[in-house]
């Protein structure tokens, strides 16, 4: 597999740092946080409000998914209405029961997304993916509950196939057909898609990738 981008937001001392990296938002890029997955540092990205929604990036040039396979991943950290289990910035403690997670499009209209969705057709208590042009009609609710802590999700988009997966499991907790078309990647954000809710959350390990997978299998974490 080629690694076509990643982020483990080691790099950054501050949110100057952040968006000079790539990351925009329309005020807060992020907090840097040392609540982590890997390394030493996430993302402590703080949904305020709808011009705090999420932080966003693209990469150079879009990936086209009926060449080869693509494969999304990251951390999430999930506080699910349990307070928000942040080290450095202790005034941002509510962990809203709302939407938070990562959306991988081609802007931002026609994008994948796993993560929390608080409302109908998703639920407070399982998490919820959107597929673009697919047979769920997009958003759907799963079987997969939410959990605090960190969770890692990964989306595998392979010529009109896409499959979700959770941790380390081999066996995909989603699956549907989606509309093949050029440009994935071109749009990647993190945080709520559409409104609140909004839920604080940590993000972590952001992993592009292309080239035919290992079933759902990421790079092992550090420890």
């Amino acid at each position: 597999m080629t690694t076509v981008f990643e982020d483990d937001f080691e790099a950054y001392d501050n949110n100057t740092e952040v968006a000079a990296g790539g990351w925009a938002a329309v005020v807060l890029p992020g907090l840097v946080d040392t609540n982590s997955q890997i390394g030493d540092q996430s993302i402590a990205h703080y949904g305020i409000d709808a011009s705090n929604q999420r932080m966003t990036r693209a990469l150079a040039s879009g990936l086209d998914s009926s060449t080869e396979p693509i494969r999304a991943s990251y951390w999430l950290y999930d506080g699910n209405g349990a307070g928000f289990n942040t080290d450095d910035h202790p005034s941002y403690t509510a962990g809203l029961n709302g939407r938070t997670g990562l959306h991988f499009g081609i802007n931002n209209t026609n994008y994948m997304y796993v993560g929390a969705y608080h409302t109908n057709p998703g639920t407070p208590t399982h998490y919820a993916v959107r597929v673009m042009g697919g047979s769920s009609t997009n958003w759907s609710n799963t079987t997969l509950p939410r959990t605090v802590g960190w969770q890692k999700f990964t989306i595998v988009m392979d010529d009109g196939d896409i499959s979700f997966y959770h941790n380390e499991d081999e066996t995909p907790f989603f699956t549907d057909t989606y509309t093949t078309l050029s440009g994935w990647g071109e749009w990647i954000a993190l945080g709520s898609p559409a409104g609140g809710p909004y839920n604080h959350a940590h993000y972590d390990g952001l992993l592009i990738q292309t080239g035919t997978p290992l079933a759902a299998t990421p790079t092992p974490t550090p420890t």
